[in-house]
């Protein structure tokens, strides 16, 4: 809410509504609409983001929960579906391009 300058009472003050696009919430503290974070999504209009359901995963700015996708690994590991199904750690290039 904002008010003129001199303003005595609460009827002197105009609202203003900002209403944040799907993928994005209303930071209240900073009156700004941010993107949600990875593993929520927001269908937008909301001052919040909807963590996805346990073992999903999402990207951020995501706007529904079909963008949850299974993903019952840690941060530095992939699923690997076609054998035993289980998660294996990302393999980091090394300087000497071999991988560790």
């Amino acid at each position: 809410m904002t008010s003129s300058p001199g303003s005595k009472s609460m009827l002197d003050c105009i609202y203003i509504k900002i209403t944040c696009e799907t993928g994005s919430y209303l930071n209240v503290d900073t009156n700004t609409c941010d993107l949600c974070q990875e593993n929520t999504f927001s269908p937008g209009g909301t001052s919040f983001c909807i963590k996805c359901p346990k073992f999903m995963a999402s990207p951020a700015g995501s706007t529904t929960m079909a963008n949850c996708v299974y993903d019952p690994c840690r941060a530095g590991e992939f699923y690997r579906l076609k054998q035993k199904r289980v998660c294996l750690v990302k393999p980091i290039l090394t300087e000497k391009g071999v991988f560790a």
